[in-house]
């Protein structure tokens, strides 16, 4: 049947309904005019006339919403950390770890144990200018700020600016106060933030990087408005600050913390990093250092979580197999496909060799999976790794085939009904089915909402061919 003719079956049902005696539908459903059926007669007796009217899903509708629901349990659990997270635990809180998901998941196998010694913390710098006997009216002087990032050698009594580029910010009269110079950093988003401190009833402007690392550390150049860019007597020169210089004479704010990096050991090798998150000490996982100090850390798969991972793709499993049972033998195919490509699910070989049967998942006399959770706890704490592997390997394998076999032409052209309609049918038993169908096709996960009216006959013709019907 063509989009037009179920359109069109679609409007002789409704039209049947529509013809009804608008005088006589307060009554009720009402009766058909002209003597046409079910005049005179009760509800009860109406939808007891004759009817060929049906409104159903096919078969191949009703596997393709399992085989749908099938793929989505599987995509769930298809990798080892789908199947079972990492967790870790640390006998230090101020020194912890976890594991890290999607494009920086592990791709190698940890340690159960590591040992992480941290001997600095990184951190930003940090500088403070001179008392100052207000905050808010005393202008502290005008021009411009001059930011540069990199890194002081202290070495050497130099700095070497980094790949950011330098940025001003301009202090006007308006901006000149610590209050003022304060506002204008933050607003200019340079990478700093700026505060004004109370220091026993004196105030000090405080600036510090929002980036920790030696990498990250500032200099301060001034523009000031009195020509004098580098006293520490007046002016907006008294906020300059370069590393390099002598106190007093450029090198005007204190600097109350200096810039520098993470360091620590992990099982004895050195790691140093400009953030106290470090990523790159092991592959996958982040290590997070409040404190400096001493951890031992503990990384197990979640033994609770493969276990309901287990359970749901074989409950999974089964049900799919019992909507195929259910419709018959032509869907028996794409079961069997489903047993013959987990049935190669393995890994190793030889004596290493490890498939489903040996994590508890086999066949029972029926034909149904079964699961036995003693012998799949047993066999994760043998090899954790291997079993959440191989659990998310038969999940991937699952969600595969029904991939494939939902883009095929056998189940790729969407949901389909049909609407069978001739002459005579009862109307009344008509509208109900209809309700029926539009009631069960918006249950249906592969289906659009849709409700048909006459209406929005030539939007169900759109809906259809959306669908692929």
């Amino acid at each position: 049947m063509n989009l037009y003719n179920i359109a069109n079956s679609l409007s002789q049902s409704y039209g049947a309904l529509a013809g009804l005696d608008a005088g006589r539908q307060a009554t009720g459903i009402g009766a058909l005019r002209n003597g046409t059926p079910g005049q005179g007669l009760s509800v009860a007796e109406r939808f007891r006339l004759p009817s060929s009217t049906s409104v159903s899903l096919s078969e191949r509708g009703r596997l393709q919403s399992a085989l749908s629901d099938l793929k989505s349990k599987a995509s769930a659990l298809n990798s080892a950390d789908k199947v079972a997270a990492g967790r870790v635990s640390s006998d230090n809180p101020a020194i912890s770890a976890r594991l890290q998901t999607g494009d920086k998941a592990r791709a190698v196998k940890l340690p159960d144990e590591l040992e992480i010694n941290v001997s600095q913390l990184a951190q930003s710098q940090q500088l403070r200018s001179q008392a100052f006997a207000d905050k808010d009216s005393s202008i502290v002087g005008t021009g411009s700020l001059r930011i540069e990032f990199g890194r002081f050698n202290s070495a050497s009594n130099t700095f070497q600016p980094n790949e950011r580029a330098a940025r001003s910010v301009t202090i006007s009269a308006g901006d000149g106060t610590l209050s003022g110079i304060a506002n204008a950093l933050n607003r200019a988003d340079l990478g700093l933030k700026a505060s004004v401190e109370d220091d026993n009833g004196s105030f000090r402007l405080q600036i510090s990087a929002t980036q920790t690392g030696a990498a990250n550390a500032f200099r301060i150049s001034v523009s000031d408005s009195d020509g004098n860019n580098r006293d520490n007597g007046l002016g907006l020169s008294r906020l300059a600050f370069d590393p390099g210089e002598v106190p007093n004479s450029g090198r005007n704010l204190q600097q109350t913390r200096n810039a520098q990096d993470a360091e620590l050991t992990v099982d004895g090798r050195n790691v140093v990093s400009a953030s106290n998150q470090i990523d790159t000490a092991l592959e996958g996982v982040r290590i997070e250092a409040r404190e400096t100090g001493t951890a031992r850390l503990s990384l197990a798969r979640d033994a609770q979580q493969l276990g309901r991972s287990a359970r749901s793709l074989v409950d999974g499993l089964n049900r799919f197999e019992q909507q195929v049972a259910q419709e018959g033998s032509g869907s028996a195919r794409l079961a069997s496909q489903l047993r013959t490509a987990l049935d190669k699910v393995e890994s190793g070989s030889g004596r290493e060799r490890l498939d489903l049967a040996q994590i508890g998942i086999s066949r029972s006399r029926t034909g149904q999976l079964e699961l036995n959770e003693d012998k799949l706890q047993q066999a994760f704490r043998v090899d954790a790794e291997r079993v959440s592997a191989l659990l998310g390997q038969a999940a991937s394998t699952v969600e595969s085939v029904s991939s494939t076999a939902l883009q095929s032409r056998e189940f790729g052209q969407g949901e389909r009904f049909s609407i069978a309609s001739r002459s005579g049918d009862n109307p009344y038993l008509a509208q109900a089915r209809l309700q029926q169908f539009q009631s069960r096709a918006a249950q249906q996960p592969t289906l659009l909402s849709y409700s048909p009216t006459t209406q929005n006959l030539y939007g169900l013709s759109q809906y259809l061919s959306i669908a692929g019907l």
